[in-house]
């Protein structure tokens, strides 16, 4: 590993303490950002191009994720004549949240990044990256109003981790796959 390595293990670490423990959106968004910012080097530490693909797929999923978390979160914070309707503001979070975490119908970028990542990335990107945006959808789903599209996607992960696992002969898709099915 790299020197700057501890660097970016401890504003990780530090990125998912700070969203686990915050109560304000905005407090959530800057961590996730965190997050992403240390993670992206961590991605990148071998300098291959298919790793520098991977890199780049994973940031543009990440960065639309962020971007439907901001838009939802921004309307529950404003005035209640500009702001969408909660139903509507937790749905656009909802899905921000599916992009972040690679589930379906968001899930067309999880597999190919898992593909051309080094194991010890893998693991961290299937496990720990999954904190923060599970942690959201927790707190969403709790208190939803709409129970038959978390059912919908929750048959989703299912159906499309059982199908696309069956076809991969690389462990690392299958990997991806299972974690597709996996998320809770």
């Amino acid at each position: 590993m790299f020197p700057h390595a501890t660097l970016f293990f401890s504003t990780l670490l530090l990125s998912t303490i700070i969203a686990l423990s915050a109560n304000q959106w905005l407090f959530i968004w800057v961590a996730l950002e965190l997050n992403l910012l240390s993670f992206l080097p961590l991605l990148t530490s071998t300098k291959s191009f298919q790793e520098t693909e991977g890199a780049v797929k994973y940031f543009l999923a990440q960065a639309l994720g962020s971007g439907l978390i901001l838009l939802g979160a921004a309307s529950l914070s404003v005035a209640p004549a500009f702001a969408l309707p909660l139903d509507i503001a937790n749905l656009i979070i909802t899905i921000g949240v599916l992009v972040k975490l690679g589930v379906p119908p968001c899930h067309f970028w999880f597999p190919r990044v898992i593909a051309s990542l080094p194991w010890s990335i893998c693991l961290i990107l299937s496990t720990w990256q999954k904190l923060i945006p599970i942690n959201i959808l927790f707190v969403l789903t709790s208190a939803s109003s709409f129970p038959l599209f978390i059912t919908l996607i929750a048959s989703m992960r299912a159906l499309v981790g059982g199908i696309g696992g069956i076809n991969q002969t690389h462990l690392r898709p299958l990997l991806a796959y299972s974690s597709i099915t996996h998320i809770r």
